[in-house]
């Protein structure tokens, strides 16, 4: 939140305190390449020994780890996102029979080749991940694209002031005397895979990073 003191104006000190006051809302919309992308993909398997099913999602996973590794991906890149296992039922006549189990081994991949988003997919699917949760594009470093959303924001703010001014013929300062900053947030841009095919072919697009504030003005 950016706050702007009060400030007097006039060569006969009149206080801010006295004078008409204008709101209003300002927003500002900037667009941008994606610089970073996370994948989300993992290896899912069913089976009622718990042991031997632990060890035969590892072995994918490991494959799929290296598959992802040999394509240039950083290991510092490939985190574990969740792993779980989860007991499996069937009901009948009521009653709720043991199946076996269900364990998902979830990776999150961040990559910032963005041309090779679909091969290092390809590659996981083809070493044994069998399921693919989606890609979610993303600008790292946004904060300068912020800041020029913010200051479009402002002018546009002035911009509204100066119109609701000039129609109810009214002398106002272009000078804020507060200005409240909306949170900004998150910038991303998703893409949901139901299934990987060579190449898979993913366009990252632009993302749009918005700002708005609210802007009181004085006028006389």
């Amino acid at each position: 939140m950016i706050n702007y003191p009060m400030f007097s104006y006039g060569s006969n000190n009149e206080s801010a305190l006295t004078r008409g006051r204008i709101k209003v809302i300002g927003s500002g919309r900037i667009n941008a390449a994606p610089d970073t992308a996370m994948i989300t993909l993992g290896v899912v398997t069913e089976g009622k020994e718990l042991e031997g099913l632990q060890e035969e999602n590892a072995e994918i996973s490991t494959r799929v780890i290296k598959a992802i590794l040999s394509s240039g991906v950083p290991r510092d890149n490939i985190k574990t996102s969740s792993y779980t296992i989860e007991p499996q039922y069937d009901y009948q006549d009521g009653k709720q029979i043991f199946k076996g189990y269900r364990i998902s081994n979830i990776l999150s991949i961040e990559v910032t080749r963005l041309s090779e988003v679909g091969e290092i997919i390809d590659r996981a699917v083809n070493a044994g991940a069998n399921i693919v949760q989606g890609v979610n594009f993303i600008i790292k470093n946004s904060e300068a694209y912020y800041n020029e959303a913010l200051r479009a924001a402002l002018r546009n703010a002035q911009s509204k002031a100066l119109t609701l001014s000039q129609d109810m013929s009214i002398k106002i300062d272009r000078i804020p005397v507060s200005i409240i900053e909306k949170p900004s947030e998150r910038v991303y841009g998703e893409v949901n895979l139901f299934k990987a095919s060579a190449v898979t072919p993913i366009m990252p697009g632009t993302l749009e990073i918005t700002a708005e504030i609210t802007a009181t003005f004085l006028y006389v």
